[in-house]
């Protein structure tokens, strides 16, 4: 079980000693050109940390898009496989997609630990970005296929003469002479 002076020697010990929790017990861990940033949170209700990092964002302009994204991150997190043991998640009423783990820091060195989790940070976000945009370009091509199918007269642009029910009339009068 960790204690908050525990985590701050934790902590001190992977950056440059200054690094420690702040008076919410959290702390922001930079890496990679601040490409990628862990988020610490000290629990000292059970002596854990709550690890959690960006990973991208769930789009909103094709609700299909994101339902279909949304069904890849949760493949991703089936028994934890692509993820290397952690959780991906959608932060609170937001589209920010998390990668997160709760560890008391028992299992290796954790510093040993820090990288591991940025490498499968950086794996999964890579991963996550490749696939909304291959996702949102397929489902782009599609949507223009099918705008290309459906007429959609211009404001400006006379109706044409025939009613509904003219046409009802027509397609009456084709059931009749068949």
């Amino acid at each position: 079980m960790l204690t908050l002076e525990k985590t701050n020697e934790l902590l001190k010990a992977v950056g440059d000693q200054t690094l420690e929790l702040d008076e919410n017990n959290c702390c922001e861990i930079g890496l990679t050109d601040g490409d990628l940033i862990i988020n610490v949170r000290f629990v000292p209700e059970d002596g854990r940390l709550l690890i959690a990092a960006v990973i991208g964002e769930i789009p909103d302009s094709s609700p299909m898009a994101a339902l279909h994204l949304l069904g890849e991150l949760m493949k991703a997190n089936f028994m934890w496989d692509t993820t290397s043991g952690n959780t991906l998640s959608l932060a609170d009423d937001t589209r920010i997609v998390l990668q997160s783990c709760y560890t008391d820091a028992s299992e290796k060195p954790f510093s040993e630990f820090l990288l591991n989790y940025a490498e499968s940070c950086e794996y999964i976000t890579a991963w996550y970005a490749d696939l909304r945009n291959e996702v949102l370009q397929n489902f782009t091509e599609e949507q223009e296929l099918n705008e290309d199918d459906i007429y959609v007269p211009d404001d400006d642009e006379e109706p044409e003469e025939d009613s509904l029910e003219n046409m009802g009339a027509d397609i009456r009068n084709q059931m009749l002479q068949a």
